[in-house]
Parts: C-alpha cells; structure tokens; sequence
C-alpha cells in the first residue's frame, strides 16, 4: 500500500497536521487543492509497504511500480515544498521528479535498495538537512555544491569514503555516518569552520590515523569515533576547547603490535568534557591534570591500565557516572566516592595479568 501525507504547518495550526488519503485520489490530484489557507512550510511524506502488496508481483515488477507511484507523487507535488520524507520504499533510484523541487529544505530518504545518489542533489540549493538511510557505496563530488546544507546524516554499511568536496560544506553544523566502514576521514574535515558534531561510528580507517586537521575545529562540541580501529590520537586535541562529548569506546588506539598507546598529553586540557569515554587506550597514569575538567559528568576508563586516581579526582564535583570497571584499580578514595554528584561508580578489578579486553556488560557492573 502507498501513502502520501501532505502537511502544512503555519500560525494557528499544529505541527503534526497531517492530511490523509486514498493513494489513487493522492495521485489524482494536486497538492493545491488540499491547502489550508495561511499554512506554510509545506511537506510531503510518502511510503510503500511491499508486504500488503506484492503479492504474486514479481521483485524487479514490484521495484518499478514503486519508483512510477513515487514519481508520480513527486510530479503532482508542488514546487514550492520544503520537506520530503520517503520512507520505507522499495526505490532502486531516486526519482529525477525530485530535483525540480528547488525550494526544498529537508530531504529523508530511507530506501533498502537505493545504492546511488545522483549528480542531480545538487539541484536542490536551498537544502539545509539531507538524511540517507540506504546502502549507498559513495556520495557524489557534487555533495560540496549544496553550501546551505547544516546536518548530513548518512546511514549506510556500505560508505567506504567522503568525498573531499564534503569540506566545501562550510555551515555544515552536524556530520553522522553511523555504521558506515569509512577506509579514512578526510582531512578536508577540517575546513568546517561551523562542525559542531561529528559522528563515525566503526570507521575501518585503514590507515589507523585520525587527521590532525580537525583539531582546527574550533566550534566542535562532540567527537564520536566509537569502534574505530586508531592507532593514536595526534597531538593538539586540547585545541578542541569548546568539546562537551568525546567518545572512543571499544578497543581503539592500537598499534601494529597490539599493544595501546597512551593518549596525547593535551587530552586534559579539554576542560569543557562533560563526557568523556576513553576505555581500552592504553591509559596507565591519569594525571593531576583532571582535576580540571571540573564539568566532567560522565567517565568511563573501563579497560584501562590504571591503578589509581589522582586526589585530584576529588575536584570533579559534577561527575553523576565512574566507571572503572576491569581496571587495575582496587579501591576508589573516599573523597571520590563522596562526590556530591555522583550516582554510579563501576568498579570490578583484573589481575594484572590478565589481557585488556573488552569487559562484558555483567564485569561492566
């Protein structure tokens, strides 16, 4: 079954009005018809359910009556829409009908057979936040010309790469690609003067290197690399002074011997941690210096090779979360303990000699 809803939000009316019909009488008529007078922010939903559908249809049948029914949405849609929603479709390609609309601002794709973006994206100049969930290989060069673009969240197993031309997106506020098994992180990264969050969850990196050009990312708030396989965190990430979350969870900074390196020695100068998430990076000593990251809530060092916190530790008067689970530590000082803050601390001891595995969610606490 298709649907499409058509909404129009604007003074007077909610945000989640939406508009209902039958898909023949969807596709019979033009969006117009179905305005409200005063609504702006026009948006358009629309989505295919292949399991009430198919039927005896074939695969290769099904996929293009699903991007013709698209198309057909697209081609009665109104050019002055904003916002285009395409979920749960069995599209193998993206409509071209899509690109005539010049005046969208949000496009969300989730599409289990779509493998491309097109050139054509770069049509659509005014747009301000693209999200892709669909097993795309690679973006296209073309990606740099959308300079209003503020959030790209890509959600792909499949994206081995960003295109350099991704560092031409100079409002860009928020860069996700959760999943995707990215070979490098360009360094052309370090050209968006207005990054504030970057997302890279299980990067491959095969070069195990992070480039030193983002710690030119002055405006960055959060830092997520969670599964990464790094060798080494470069120096200079105390440049980060606006960072609120870093996030290096599972088994990073490895080198070729197996062994963790320890993290640069600027990290504590990241005075503005709220969290911060270090577990497994061959930390053995943790440095009086934390005691300055006074608005550190949230400390995992589980895995780690440390033995003791500094009393400096006893400073962090707004840390709500300690997690010291499979570490060398054996007690905690009171004076930590006693932090007014603090609800959870994790602590379960390994031997010395035992490796620095990963720790399962039971030795976790």
């Amino acid at each position: 079954m298709f649907a499409a809803v058509d909404q129009r939000a604007g003074e007077g009316v909610p945000d989640d009005l939406a508009f209902d019909a039958d898909p023949a009488d969807v596709c019979g008529r033009p969006l117009s018809s179905r305005r409200r007078c005063g609504q702006r922010l026009p948006r358009i939903d629309i989505g295919t359910h292949a399991a009430a559908t198919v039927g005896s249809v074939g695969w290769g049948d099904w996929q293009r009556r699903a991007y013709d029914r698209v198309a057909a949405e697209l081609a009665r849609t109104e050019p002055d829409i904003e916002v285009v929603r395409v979920n749960e479709c069995d599209l193998p390609a993206l409509p071209d009908e899509l690109w005539r609309l010049r005046r969208l601002r949000h496009l969300s794709v989730h599409a289990d057979h779509l493998h491309e973006i097109p050139a054509e994206i770069a049509r659509l100049t005014r747009l301000e936040r693209l999200e892709i969930s669909a097993p795309i290989t690679a973006l296209p060069p073309e990606i740099g010309l959308l300079v209003q673009l503020r959030e790209l969240n890509i959600t792909s197993g499949e994206l081995a790469e960003l295109p350099a031309a991704t560092g031409e997106l100079r409002r860009l506020e928020v860069l996700q690609a959760p999943s995707a098994p990215l070979k490098a992180i360009p360094v052309e990264l370090g050209r968006l003067a207005s990054l504030r969050h970057l997302v890279l969850n299980g990067a491959s990196l095969e070069s195990g290197k992070i480039p030193a050009a983002l710690w030119e990312l002055g405006e960055l708030r959060e830092l997520a690399l969670p599964d990464c396989r790094v060798d080494e965190l470069p120096h200079g990430i105390g440049n980060l002074r606006a960072l609120r979350r870093l996030d290096l969870d599972n088994g990073i900074l490895s080198d070729d011997d197996g062994l963790w390196s320890a993290p640069p020695v600027d990290l504590w100068d990241l005075t503005a941690l709220e969290t911060l998430i270090l577990p497994l990076s061959g930390l053995t000593d943790v440095p009086p210096a934390i005691g300055r990251m006074t608005r550190l809530r949230y400390l995992d060092l589980s895995g780690c090779d440390v033995r003791a916190l500094p009393p400096e530790t006893a400073r962090l008067v707004g840390l709500e979360h300690l997690d010291l689970s499979w570490t060398l530590v054996r007690a905690v000082d009171p004076a930590v303990r006693d932090l007014p803050r603090l609800r959870e601390l994790r602590l379960s001891r390994r031997d010395v000699d035992q490796p620095a595995a990963s720790p399962t969610p039971s030795e976790r606490g």
